[in-house]
C-alpha cells in the first residue's frame, strides 16, 4: 500500500469569511502536481487536494476514452472501479501509473485516503470494510450507494474535480462558499458516481444517470455554523492543533471523543429516555430527529451528518471536563453508555469507571404474532432506498 506520509500543507486562512463561532484555519491536503516526462499525450496535472479517482477520470476524458478503458489499459487484470480505489494502491499498481502519467509515486500516494486514515486510526486494518471517518462507497460491482460529496459552486469553477475532503465524514460544508455539500443528484437523487460517466463527457460535473448538471443544485444549501466549526476543529485535530483540558490532543483521541458524543446523542434520540433528555438540556439542545437508518456515521447522508455534528460541537466546545461532569450529574449508568469501536481513550475510561453499573434489563421474548416495530420498519426502508438508488 502506498503511503503519503506527512504530506499535508497549511493553506490560506479564510477566517474573515466566517461567523465568529466558526473562525479557524483551513488546510490543503496536497499541492498541485504538474506532470514531468509523461508518456501519455494529454497527461493531466494532479490538481490541489484532488482525489486519485478524480484525477484518473479527468485523464480518461482528456484522452477521449471512458475511465474503465483507461484503467483497463493500465491494469488489465484488475477491475479497479469495483472497489474503493481512493484507499490506495499497491507498489505494483502505482508504478505503471507513475511511469505513464508523469506524476511520481509519492505524489500519487498523497491523493489517496490512506495517510489520513492512518492518523485517525493508528492501528488501522486496511482490509476493514469501513474505515473510521472515511465515507463508505457501498460498492456493488461498479455502482455505489454514496460516499462522495462536493460543493456545487466549487464544481462550476474552472476545472471541476473531486477533492480529498469529498470523502471525509466530518466535512459537511464548503468553507469557501459557506454552503452545504451535496452527495446526490438534485434531480434524480442518484449518488455521485463520476466514474460511470461515458467517454463523451468532457468533465465531472454531471450526473451519470440523468445527465443533470450538479452545479445547478444551488437551492436549499443552507449550512449550520456548528457543523462548520466541528469540521474546522476536526481538521485542526488531524494536524495536532487541538487541545483538551490537559493539553495537546492526539487526532485519534479527539475523533474518538467526537464519536462517543455523537453516539450518546443518537442513542438518546432513539430511546427518548429522561436521562438522555436531561443530558441534551444541560447543553441547551432541543429535540433531535431519530436516526432513520441506524447506519454508522460513514454511511449517513450529508444532511444527517451536518445536523448531528452541529449538536456534537455544542457539547464538545464546552470541554471534556464539562462533558464528564454532565454525564455524572445526569446519573448515566455504565450500561446506558455505548462505546465506539476502537481503543478507549484514558479520559473516557476514567469517566466510565465513575459510573454506577446499572441494572440489567430483562429481555422479553418476542411474540411471533406481534407486528414489526415501526422503528425497525423505518430502518429497513431507509437502507432499502440506499440500495435502490445504487442499483437504479
Amino acid at each position: 500500500m502506498c503511503h503519503g506520509g506527512d504530506s499535508f500543507r497549511k493553506g490560506k486562512n479564510r477566517c474573515e469569511h466566517y461567523p465568529e463561532q466558526v473562525m479557524g484555519t483551513s488546510y490543503a491536503w496536497h499541492s498541485r502536481i504538474d506532470v514531468i516526462n509523461s508518456r501519455w499525450p494529454r497527461a493531466q496535472s494532479l490538481m490541489a487536494d484532488e482525489l486519485l479517482s478524480s484525477w484518473l477520470i479527468r485523464s480518461a476524458f482528456a484522452h477521449g476514452c471512458s475511465p474503465m478503458s483507461l484503467t483497463g489499459s493500465l491494469w488489465p487484470d484488475w477491475r479497479c472501479w469495483t472497489i474503493d480505489l481512493d484507499r490506495g494502491l499497491t507498489a505494483g499498481q502505482v508504478e505503471p501509473l507513475a511511469r505513464l502519467s508523469g506524476v511520481s509515486v509519492a505524489d500519487i500516494c498523497t491523493s489517496t485516503l490512506h495517510p489520513i486514515a492512518q492518523i485517525l486510526s493508528p492501528g488501522l486494518d486496511s482490509k476493514k470494510g469501513v474505515w473510521p471517518w472515511i465515507l463508505a462507497l457501498g460498492r456493488r460491482n461498479r455502482r455505489s450507494t454514496g460516499g462522495l460529496q462536493i460543493c456545487p459552486i466549487c464544481l462550476s469553477e474552472q476545472i471541476p474535480y473531486y477533492r480529498i475532503w469529498s470523502r471525509l465524514a466530518w466535512h459537511t460544508c464548503c468553507e469557501k462558499h459557506l454552503v452545504r455539500l451535496i452527495d446526490s443528484c438534485p434531480r434524480c437523487g442518484a449518488p455521485l458516481q463520476p466514474h460511470l460517466l461515458e467517454q463523451g463527457a468532457s468533465n465531472l460535473y454531471r450526473c451519470d444517470r440523468c445527465n443533470t448538471s450538479l452545479s445547478s443544485a444551488l437551492d436549499d444549501l443552507g449550512f449550520t455554523p456548528g457543523a462548520l466549526a466541528f469540521q474546522l476543529a476536526g481538521d485542526n485535530a488531524l494536524r495536532g492543533m487541538q487541545h483538551d483540558d490537559t493539553g495537546p490532543c492526539e487526532a485519534s483521541g479527539w475523533f474518538y471523543r467526537a464519536r462517543f458524543v455523537s453516539g450518546v446523542l443518537r442513542v438518546g434520540a432513539t430511546t427518548g429516555s429522561k436521562t438522555f433528555a436531561a443530558f441534551r438540556e444541560a447543553f441547551n439542545l432541543g429535540e433531535m430527529a431519530r436516526p432513520l437508518s441506524g447506519l454508522p456515521i460513514e454511511m449517513l447522508p450529508v444532511v444527517e451528518r451536518m445536523n448531528l455534528f452541529s449538536a456534537v460541537w455544542k457539547i464538545m466546545d464546552m470541554g471534556e471536563s464539562q462533558i464528564r461532569e454532565t454525564i455524572r450529574a445526569c446519573a448515566f449508568s455504565r450500561r446506558s453508555v455505548v462505546l465506539p469501536a476502537g481503543e478507549v481513550t484514558f479520559s473516557i475510561q476514567a469517566m466510565l469507571d465513575e459510573l454506577a453499573p446499572g441494572a440489567a434489563r430483562p429481555h422479553k421474548p418476542v411474540a411471533i404474532s406481534t407486528p414489526t416495530p415501526r422503528r425497525r420498519v423505518e430502518n429497513m426502508w431507509a437502507r432499502l432506498k440506499r440500495k435502490v438508488l445504487r442499483d437504479g
